[in-house]
């Protein structure tokens, strides 16, 4: 989202129209998929519950309706992706404290490197926040790699991939989640 903002300011500031729309449904799309994942999961505390499991389903299904759109050529897949992309990033912002992002690896790196540059000054670094935020580059690094070889064979048809792993996940999710959750107030 960074990237596509400050693209929109910068189009504002040249008084260039050519994407500016592209650019807003973009952005709209990211925080719309954002704001549902709030409204559905109520916290964004990782938790394995049915609402987790839901959303994963839900995921799936935008990433579905994406690839029609797209192979159709409807721009509308656009911020329809992005809409993907902001609910997956809401769905676990954090885990024991630690905020996660899963659709963009600034901050990931960021971290990496602090906790890199304290542990190299001696100070405590608690293992798993680095093994797990290694973890979540390498698998971002491999999905946009795979992603891409996909791409370049199937075309838009990868998306299915995604879509269907979506699906699965949020099957298996449905199937260890908690039958009964609490209320949340």
């Amino acid at each position: 989202m960074s990237g596509a903002v400050a693209h929109l300011g910068i189009d504002l500031a040249l008084v260039s129209s050519d994407d500016l729309l592209l650019i807003a449904s973009i952005v709209a799309g990211f925080f719309g998929g954002a704001l549902l994942s709030g409204l559905i999961l109520r916290d964004t505390l990782f938790r394995m519950k049915r609402r987790y499991a839901a959303m994963l389903l839900v995921e799936g299904g935008i990433l579905t309706a994406t690839m029609l759109l797209a192979l159709r050529g409807v721009d509308f897949a656009v911020p329809l992706a992005a809409m993907a992309c902001g609910l997956q990033n809401a769905m676990a912002s954090s885990y024991r404290g630690l905020t996660l992002r899963t659709t963009h690896v600034t901050g990931v790196v960021t971290d990496l490197g602090a906790l890199l540059g304290n542990r190299l000054r001696g100070r405590q670094v608690k293992g798993w926040k680095f093994g797990l935020l290694l973890s979540i580059l390498i698998a971002f690094f491999g999905g946009g790699l795979a992603g891409a070889l996909l791409l370049s064979q199937l075309q838009m048809w990868a998306l299915g991939f995604a879509a269907a792993l979506c699906f699965m996940l949020g099957l298996v999710a449905l199937t260890i989640a908690p039958k009964y959750e609490l209320p949340v107030a």
